[in-house]
């Protein structure tokens, strides 16, 4: 049995390294701090990590739904986009666009 606090470790390592694998593809030769955090509310969340960490910016991934797909499941990126203080640069990943 897996306890709270492993899982959310685990769950970390495993978003960090999709992270860190993203920034080798999309940015090669670039150099990014990678943070990962949880909360309830995933689009503050973000805003406030942004906040606390002194961020000039926010860039983040979308999966590019469109349409009745982004209606019916909310965006993250569009909640991050209409209340950040700070600018914020989201960018599609053609190779996930369409996952589900």
């Amino acid at each position: 049995m897996e306890f709270r606090s492993q899982a959310f470790e685990r769950a970390s390592d495993e978003r960090t390294d999709y992270l860190r694998e993203a920034l080798l593809r999309l940015l090669p030769g670039r150099a990014a701090a990678i943070y990962v955090e949880f909360g309830d509310e995933v689009p503050e969340t973000i805003i406030d990590a942004a906040s606390r960490l002194g961020a000039d910016a926010i860039a983040m991934g979308t999966h590019g739904r469109t349409g009745f797909a982004a209606a019916l499941l909310g965006s993250v990126a569009y909640s991050v986009l209409k209340h950040a203080t700070k600018p914020v640069l989201v960018v599609r990943d053609p190779h996930r666009a369409f996952e589900a």
